[in-house]
């Protein structure tokens, strides 16, 4: 087997230039820390189950539509606000601030179950509030699907006038529906969270704008718009689904306790086992060992009750209210500005290493556009970079234990590594650095060395020195990760040491 060796020194500096950078990616999360506003747990609450009819409990085959079940489904209704009462006295409990209704309703769809359960909310908002024991805040969780799935059938065109005020009816007519004392308001404005932008089709970079002009002419304020990362418009703030698979950290922090969608026909497997609440304790304790002054002031609890994809922390059958308790207990200490020191048998080694099969500290993921496969090369033991179906690019993640390094406050790493591409090309690295203007997402994709290029067909042990890396999993559930265009990445050993 060839080896070569190949050493460079990365003493990454401040100012690096944003790469197709988000409009509000720039902003520090000190700034957003430091705010005024207090800080807030919001959780999406799904309102589309009524047991009398059977929505939501039953697929069209008549097969159990859900993984995990509400306790006392009998109960269960949209249209009822005795429900609603005893859910919202329920969040209260779990120690969250407010609701964010995943909306479905869109015009011209008459009274639709998303509408009349708004009706439903405010009824028990005005009991709670009657009674002193509220109100628990609503913002809208505006599910953008709805873009796509709809009474025209047809992807709307956002482009396109009609599709623009497809859109902003859509805000409007949920804001209608939900008092002004019942509101959920952030720096004064009613919140809208929006879902991913894979629906819709066309552009339309003034969209937000228009939102926002509309929205003043019929309520007299603006809205607090945060976005899904996918959508490429200005917001005041965005963060990503998908934190019910692990924590996702933007300008809004996402978690959740688990996935699992075995329920739901058609899907590929995907199970992210609970463990008995310890998934959900580590996204919690890994939000809390930021420093309170870089945290995200908003988390997103993903969910309060999909029960079809099993991210509940609401009640269920299955874990009563386990996760109810834990949420209260770690949404306190995320108000009081609490800071936890992560645990785990790394904290107070100077090294971690990875080979295949050998636990040395750190994580190699296959997941999203960083798939691998296991392989032996000449020999070697190692994991290959595969095809995805995200793009061209194949990169390879690795995740450094988060007891040995999570927020670093101003270590120096010496990475050395055993790699070999398929053909000749260098191999980029990008890291999760601290500098929040170093690239997309706050610095999470901080442009790095570039390796070589490396010649095809030998084992190169490259060795690289990063000098203010934040390594807070921010780079895709990741610390850093390696790319070489197309060409395939193999590696056979990682070394990580403090300096």
């Amino acid at each position: 087997m060839r080896m070569i060796v190949l050493t460079l020194v990365m003493c990454a500096c401040a100012g690096l230039p944003a790469r197709g950078a988000d409009a509000d990616a720039g902003a520090a999360v000190a700034a957003i820390a430091a705010a005024k506003e207090p800080p807030l747990v919001v959780t999406s609450f799904f309102y589309w189950y009524r047991y009398d009819t059977k929505e939501h409990f039953l697929n069209g085959d008549g097969s159990d539509a859900l993984t995990d079940h509400p306790p006392d489904p009998a109960k269960i209704s949209y249209a009822s606000a005795d429900w609603w009462y005893e859910q919202l006295l329920l969040v209260k409990k779990a120690g969250i601030d407010a609701i964010m209704p995943v909306y479905w309703g869109f015009p011209g769809d008459g009274a639709s179950w998303s509408k009349v359960g708004l009706a439903a909310l405010a009824r028990a908002e005005e009991r709670l509030a009657k009674e002193g024991k509220g109100p628990v805040p609503a913002g809208m969780f505006y599910d953008t699907s709805t873009l796509a799935w709809n009474a025209r059938n047809t992807r709307i065109d956002i482009s396109t006038p009609e599709g623009e005020q497809f859109f902003i009816r859509t805000i409007l007519e949920f804001f209608a529906l939900v008092p002004p004392q019942f509101r959920l308001l952030r720096d004064g404005r009613p919140v809208v969270f929006l879902y991913s932008a894979g629906f819709h089709k066309g552009d339309n970079p003034q969209l937000f704008e228009r939102t926002r002009e509309a929205f003043r002419g019929e309520f007299k304020t603006d809205i607090y718009l945060v976005k899904e990362v996918s959508w490429p418009y200005p917001a005041d703030a965005s963060y990503a689904w998908g934190g019910a698979l692990g924590l996702k950290l933007h300008r809004v922090a996402s978690l959740g306790p688990g996935y699992d969608h075995t329920a739901v026909p058609g899907r590929q497997p995907l199970i992210v086992p609970r463990e008995d609440g310890e998934f959900y304790r580590r996204q919690w304790e890994r939000l809390l060992a930021l420093a309170p002054a870089r945290r995200p002031a908003i988390v997103h609890v993903e969910t309060w009750n999909e029960y079809h994809e099993g991210t509940d922390v609401g009640p269920s059958t299955e874990y009563g209210t386990a996760y109810i308790e834990l949420t209260a207990k770690y949404a306190d200490l995320f108000r009081r500005g609490e800071r936890l020191a992560i645990r785990g048998k790394w904290r107070d080694a100077g090294k971690v290493s990875w080979k295949p099969d050998a636990d040395g500290g750190i994580r190699i993921p296959s997941l999203g556009d960083g798939l691998v496969d296991k392989t032996a090369i000449d020999g070697v033991a190692c994991l290959r970079t595969a095809p995805n179906q995200h793009g061209p690019a194949r990169y390879f993640y690795c995740d450094l234990d988060d007891s040995f390094v999570y927020e670093s406050a101003g270590e120096r790493f010496t990475v050395t590594m055993t790699i070999r591409v398929d053909r000749a090309a260098p191999v980029q690295v990008e890291y999760d650095g601290a500098d929040p203007k170093g690239s997309i997402f706050e610095g999470a994709f901080t442009p790095g060395p570039a390796l070589g290029p490396l010649a095809a067909g030998a084992w190169h042990t490259v060795r690289f020195e990063l000098a203010d890396a934040r390594f807070a999993n921010r780079a895709n559930g990741g610390d850093f990760r390696l790319s070489a265009g197309g060409a395939a990445i193999a590696v056979a050993e990682i070394a990580v040491e403090k300096r």
